[in-house]
């Protein structure tokens, strides 16, 4: 269907495999005293001593912090790719034990007005933040980083704003961007003969 269609699916971070992926309960944002006194400041004569004071405990409030994330968590979804095709691993745990393939792409400039490549960074551990950095920079920090354990898999996430309020959805893309399609080693002859017949037949490619 990636090929014939020629749609990449959209996943929302909360459908990953790897729970600790994208998880917000992780990021631990600090937020420091002169950030809430900046706040406060912005903060209209109008309002009551008693409202401020319950503005500055949700500020501090962890919950609250993690409730507002996995809220903006929502206006994001990813399709992930790699860098490489030979890993073993991978073919066994993403292409039904090398009985799938592999679509190799190069993407034009076009397809970023859609979506935005990030190669991932793999890291000991999710850091804390301070309460000066902007929330989108937080989460493309969060987004783009991930434990160290994967890093077999040289990923790289194509991150786009959700357009739907489902957990999927699906973009499209140039077939000029595709470059290679790798069979795995378990794919039959015949099922190979078969999906280059129904590439052909589709007369994408023409």
């Amino acid at each position: 269907e990636i090929i014939l269609k020629q749609t990449l699916k959209f996943s929302n971070p909360e459908s990953f495999n790897d729970p600790f992926d994208c998880n917000e309960n992780l990021l631990k944002v600090n937020i420091s005293k002169e950030s809430i006194e900046k706040v406060f400041k912005e903060i209209p004569n109008n309002f009551s001593q008693e409202q401020k004071e319950k503005m500055f405990k949700e500020l501090l409030n962890p919950k609250i912090i993690s409730e507002t994330l996995k809220k903006k968590k929502k206006e994001y979804k990813i399709s992930c790719f790699s860098k490489i095709y030979d890993e073993v691993l991978m073919w066994s745990h993403y292409a039904d034990k090398h009985n799938g393939i592999c679509v190799g792409f190069d993407f034009n400039y076009e397809n970023y007005g859609k979506f935005i490549l990030c190669p991932i960074k793999y890291i000991d551990e999710i850091k804390s933040f301070d309460g000066e950095i902007e929330v989108n920079s937080i989460i493309m920090y969060w987004l783009t980083n991930k434990s160290k354990r994967w890093s077999y898999e040289k990923e790289v996430r194509a991150i786009a704003k959700s357009q739907n309020n489902e957990d999927k959805e699906f973009i499209d893309y140039d077939k000029k961007d595709i470059k290679e399609i790798i069979f795995g080693c378990n794919v039959t002859e015949e099922n190979v003969n078969l999906a280059i017949k129904k590439i052909k037949d589709s007369g994408i490619f023409n």
